[in-house]
């Protein structure tokens, strides 16, 4: 990306037009909230198919998933990744009333999903991509960065809304065809799921 486009990127996501910060995180916490049966049952098949010790969110908004999976014994460090700074603020207050053991497993980094350069490639055991590449300038280039810094043997868990559009901003529409042919360009898919209104995929890294 240029930096023009870049500065247009990130102010997608900071401006007025960007998701409730809290949105995830309070449909998962609050018992009274309509949404909480849909966000369990897509962190509990993420956590499900987590593995560790090293594992990166990329696209992580306001740390949910990290804050999930840094609550496994097996994990011992958590990376997550967004370019939106209001996002990566609400995290960091998120974790403030964790336990002291979850928060220094976590570190955040406010960077492009599409630039991961500054990570040492086949570093993670697992990444995650929850809903982003709906949202990037270059899903294909996210997915080569996933696999990039993906552990040979590691696990790559994705998920995309149907139709790409809930609320908010998000770039491009996915369906099955189209989600399954961006991953499979590097990826080999073990399991696909339906979960409420999100397409999920559990892949294995592909072997050229």
């Amino acid at each position: 990306m240029t930096d023009k486009e870049k500065t247009a990127f990130k102010n997608l996501f900071e401006g007025p037009l960007a998701l409730p910060l809290d949105k995830t995180w309070n449909e998962f916490f609050n018992p009274n909230h309509y949404r909480q049966p849909a966000q369990k049952a897509r962190m509990d098949w993420m956590t499900t198919h987590l593995r560790g010790p090293n594992v990166i969110d990329i696209g992580c908004g306001v740390g949910l998933a990290c804050v999930l999976s840094a609550h496994y014994a097996m994990v011992n460090y958590v990376l997550g990744v967004d370019i939106s700074q209001p996002a990566l603020m609400q995290a960091r207050d998120n974790l403030v009333d964790q336990p002291e053991l979850i928060r220094e497993k976590i570190q955040w980094s406010q960077d492009f999903a599409e630039e991961l350069t500054w990570v040492t490639e086949g570093t993670f055991d697992t990444v995650l991509l929850t809903e982003v590449l709906a949202e990037v300038h270059d899903p294909e280039e996210v997915v080569n960065e996933a696999r990039r810094v993906m552990m040979a043997d590691g696990v790559l868990l994705a998920c995309v809304s149907k139709g790409g559009h809930v609320e908010g901003v998000q770039r491009r529409t996915f369906n099955w065809e189209t989600f399954l042919g961006l991953l499979h360009t590097k990826f080999e898919v073990l399991e696909r799921k339906d979960i409420y209104e999100w397409m999920a995929v559990v892949c294995y890294s592909k072997v050229f």
